[in-house]
């Protein structure tokens, strides 16, 4: 499974993947520094997690750290 994440200036949308299938999806208000969301998806064990942002560095750590703390996987930023 892959988390992929595209942060944008107001919203950020992500998805998780199996293979070809959406297993779940959501929106985040780039603004509400709460990325609890992504936490949820820990309990499918997803093996990679994609994330691309615009919003600048505050918001990159903050997801980040959702990230780090939620997979404990490497993670592939594209800015």
């Amino acid at each position: 499974m892959i988390v992929d994440i595209d942060i944008g200036n107001t919203r950020a949308k992500w998805r998780l993947t199996a293979g070809a299938e959406v297993v779940q999806r959501g929106v985040i208000a780039t603004d509400s520094q709460d990325w609890s969301a992504l936490l949820a998806m820990h309990c499918y064990q997803p093996e990679r997690v994609r994330v691309s942002n615009v919003a600048g560095k505050l918001v990159e750590q903050q997801v980040r750290a959702a990230i780090t703390g939620a997979f404990e996987l490497a993670h592939r930023w594209v800015s």
